[in-house]
């Protein structure tokens, strides 16, 4: 995401497993990873430009 102008990168996901094999596949040392969910995030509104997500209704 920084190689499009991504001035930081959040990966969340609710499983541990998850977060280990992302960040073992991703070089970017710079992208911070959290194990939580967007409902109990505690973000303030605004916080993101863009959202990704993948398999959120399953």
């Amino acid at each position: 995401m920084h190689e499009q102008g991504a001035g930081s990168v959040l990966g969340l996901d609710l499983s541990q497993n998850t977060m280990e094999r992302a960040k073992a596949v991703t070089a970017d040392t710079t992208i911070e990873y959290c194990i939580a969910g967007l409902d109990t995030l505690g973000l303030p509104e605004r916080t993101f430009d863009l959202t990704y997500s993948v398999l959120a209704f399953y």
